[in-house]
């Protein structure tokens, strides 16, 4: 992680130094030029403009899918009996970053890599600093209520899922312990482990049982 955040921030001083040149440039054919190397100029700079935009971006998807590989490192451990399956998909209502069925139950797992802070609850939202996150306790407790629907419906049967917002930047501080928000575990990377372990916080899911949820996921998930 510590490469990953020295490689983003290198590149974002390159992109910093890109369109400080660019303006430079741009006003010295300003002042020193003709129309014609003004026009190759402001062309020069709406080009960098548009580099710096593409790279921010891809940056952003690299750092999200470098959270989800290391929720699927620590998920990938956990002791036999249990199943990590990522990426959900149930049709329009979305899909869910990741799902861990086990003898203490089934949890849905949504992952956020966001920039460190220190994660609070106020008035019913969470914030990193001072960054209220609107949507998250929302869309995290959603997410597991659809996957309740989706197995009522393939299965008939009524299986509670447990929702789960992990935080895997590691420098980000939260406080809850295992209390939820919301009706949502919110915690970091490092205590997904025993969280997802935890008996008195799921519930006893029979080995048979567990084969016949994962049996119908795997329809709409990879195995990691």
């Amino acid at each position: 992680m510590r490469i990953f955040s020295y490689v983003t921030t290198t590149i974002d001083l390159r992109i910093a130094f890109i369109i400080l040149g660019s303006i430079i440039l741009l006003l010295l054919n300003l002042i020193l030029e003709g129309i014609f190397l003004n026009i190759i100029a402001v062309v020069t700079l709406i080009w960098f403009v548009a580099v710096a935009y593409l790279i921010y971006h891809s940056l952003s998807f690299v750092k999200g899918d470098s959270g989800e590989l290391d929720v699927a490192s620590v998920l990938n451990k956990l002791p036999q009996g249990y199943s990590y399956l990522k990426d959900f998909v149930n049709g329009k209502r979305g899909n869910i970053d990741g799902i861990v069925v086990g003898p203490t139950g089934i949890w849905s797992i949504e992952i956020k890599n966001y920039q460190r802070g220190t994660i609070t609850f106020k008035n019913g939202v969470l914030y990193n600093d001072d960054a209220p996150l609107e949507n998250a306790l929302t869309q995290t407790y959603a997410e597991a209520k659809s996957l309740e629907s989706f197995l009522y419906e393939s299965l008939s049967t009524t299986l509670q899922v447990n929702p789960v917002l992990v935080f895997t930047n590691k420098k980000t501080r939260l406080h809850f312990g295992f209390n939820k928000q919301k009706g949502v575990y919110v915690i970091g990377i490092k205590w997904l482990s025993d969280l997802v372990q935890k008996q008195e916080l799921g519930y006893n899911l029979p080995p048979e049982q567990q084969e016949v949820i994962k049996n119908v996921l795997k329809k709409n998930t990879s195995i990691l």
